[in-house]
């Protein structure tokens, strides 16, 4: 079908001309639409382009009941037009502008572009109310709290706890409590290990409109479960060392355990300091077997320290009294008490 090409179409109404070309693809129709808008803002001359790329296209478009003016317009489609290879505005490949739909409708949704609603996923987290990290043989009962955000999904339906991925508490609630381990558990070894973490089940959120005010139903969270983090109970054996002067104290488990400072959970390598205190005559320190031979022992002051360190292996009981292992102990022994306060820097 041929289309109106010369200024003037039907009465006074034109078609722009300050660009001479005809638009032949959909990226050049985009253009003219930049274009027209930012150099008149006629809906009228929009409008012709359109038409002149849609008619070039196959679109049979009826000229006879042609009116535009820049406010309306009523020219439609008298058949289905279907886009082909293209995406412009809220058109895709595939899509059909049905007959009978208005020109200016069409230029609306090719100069329109929907968003997505944005939906955010629910959350979950634990956190103990208690240390996490304990000596070999103390006897724990966790106690965490659990932290149910929903965002944009529903309110919880229940809720599990796992132990070592295996479920040992399960609510039906909407709401999440504090939970308290029914019985208690001592830790005997590095290897005993309590994971725990929460399972919830929620139920089906909110649905949200896109950018065009339409429901965004495909995007919305359905019911569905989310696993939180998993926090860990574990025991470690402790380093001991102290200064005194009881330079003829026996070293057995009893006295070792009863030092006046500590190091949980030592490793090979690590760094620590002992402050010899004015009057004291020794210093001693005491680790695990299996992390090997002293590397260093420095006064701060002075350097490393060539004075005899005298060695035992003695062993030495965890928390309450449970599971010995033989420790790496360290005495340095002065013949005179010091007389000032010294500082020495043991590495493992």
């Amino acid at each position: 079908m041929s289309r109106p090409y010369g200024n003037k179409i039907g009465g006074n109404h034109y078609v722009n001309r300050k660009r001479q070309t005809i638009a032949t693809d959909w990226n050049d129709v985009s253009d003219d639409v930049e274009y027209l808008l930012r150099e008149n803002n006629k809906l009228s001359s929009l409008v012709m382009n359109i038409l002149h790329f849609l008619s070039d296209n196959g679109a049979n478009i009826d000229y006879t009941n042609l009116f535009i003016d820049g406010n309306d317009q009523t020219t439609k489609f008298d058949e289905d037009f279907e886009i082909i290879d293209v995406e412009q505005g809220l058109y895709k490949d595939g899509d059909i502008i049905a007959q009978n739909t208005l020109i200016l409708d069409v230029v609306k949704n090719m100069l329109k572009k929907q968003v997505k609603a944005n939906y955010i996923n629910p959350i979950v987290s634990i956190n103990s109310i208690e240390t996490l990290n304990v000596e070999i043989g103390e006897t724990i009962t966790p106690e965490f709290n659990i932290v149910y955000t929903k965002n944009d999904a529903g309110n919880i339906i229940d809720y599990s706890i796992l132990l070592n991925d295996i479920i040992v508490f399960n609510n039906v609630t909407n709401s999440v409590l504090p939970y308290t381990a029914p019985t208690s558990t001592t830790l005997l070894d590095e290897n005993t290990v309590l994971k725990y973490k929460t399972k919830i089940h929620y139920a089906e959120g909110i649905v949200k409109n896109d950018s065009l005010g339409n429901p965004d139903i495909l995007n919305h969270i359905t019911e569905g479960t989310i696993m939180s983090n998993t926090i860990e109970y574990k025991a470690f054996r402790k380093l001991f060392y102290t200064s005194d002067s009881n330079k003829d104290e026996e070293l057995n488990s009893e006295n070792i355990r009863n030092f006046e400072s500590n190091i949980f959970n030592p490793q090979k390598g690590m760094k620590f300091q002992i402050k010899v205190n004015e009057g004291d005559n020794r210093y001693v320190f005491a680790y695990p077997t299996n992390l090997g031979e002293v590397t260093l022992v420095k006064d701060l002051q002075l350097g490393e320290v060539t004075d005899t360190l005298i060695k035992y292996v003695i062993s030495v009981d965890g928390a309450n009294n449970v599971k010995p292992i033989d420790y790496n102990v360290y005495l340095y022994k002065s013949a005179v008490n010091y007389l000032a306060d010294t500082f020495y820097e043991i590495t493992i």
